[in-house]
């Protein structure tokens, strides 16, 4: 979900020692089926333009820090994803770039 002002004014004194970025989404997270962590909410910096994410930091609903996550690393090979070409998104600055780009990969 988007963040809000409250949201922002509630996250002030964890962003205010400049050590996390300022997140502008953020993941509410009530169930874990199987896992230890539940009613947390992940806050990370979405580009909208490249829907390219970035974690920033995870909150209880108290928005008290939860310094003791661990990363989760996700792991594939391409040839489980099917018949794909890689496209280099380092250099696309806007989403009408990164058609232009995705649509001279076609097979």
């Amino acid at each position: 979900m988007p963040i809000t002002s409250q949201d922002l004014k509630k996250l002030k004194p964890i962003l205010s020692n400049g050590f996390y970025n300022t997140p502008n989404m953020a993941y509410y997270i009530f169930k874990n089926r199987g896992g230890r962590w539940n009613s947390i909410i992940v806050w990370t910096q979405m580009n909208l333009g490249t829907v390219r994410e970035k974690d920033c930091f995870v909150t209880n609903n108290d928005f008290e820090i939860v310094s003791d996550i661990e990363a989760t690393l996700l792991e594939f090979q391409m040839n489980d994803v099917g018949d794909t070409k890689l496209l280099n998104c380092d250099s696309i600055s806007d989403a009408n770039e990164y058609l232009t780009e995705l649509n001279k990969t076609k097979l």
